[in-house]
């Protein structure tokens, strides 16, 4: 909730897609990071927004994949506009 909150106060027209999985014992997480068109002022279907770009973040060891999960999204909240993973996810163009 606090990711997306800092989120919505500097990036109110970015949205992410959060999504988790598995390879060989190993959890990753992907972020796909959607940004509005320039003509598009209110967004009312996914077509108003640009294609996205996805982000990849996988465990080097085995754990935990909801542990796992809910560490990166803590970490993407945490001091959002000075951290490198928000500026990584979020604000890179």
């Amino acid at each position: 909730n606090q990711a997306r909150k800092n989120i919505d106060k500097s990036h109110l027209s970015t949205r992410l897609r959060f999504d988790i999985g598995e390879t060989n014992g190993k959890p990753f997480v992907t972020f796909a990071r959607y940004d509005l068109k320039p003509e598009i002022v209110i967004p009312k279907a996914l077509e108003d927004y640009k294609t996205p770009k996805f982000f990849l973040f996988q465990s080097c060891k085995k754990c935990n994949i909801l542990d796992f999960a809910l560490e990166r999204l803590i970490k993407l909240g945490n001091n959002a506009p000075n951290n490198k993973m928000y500026k990584q996810v979020v604000t890179s163009k």
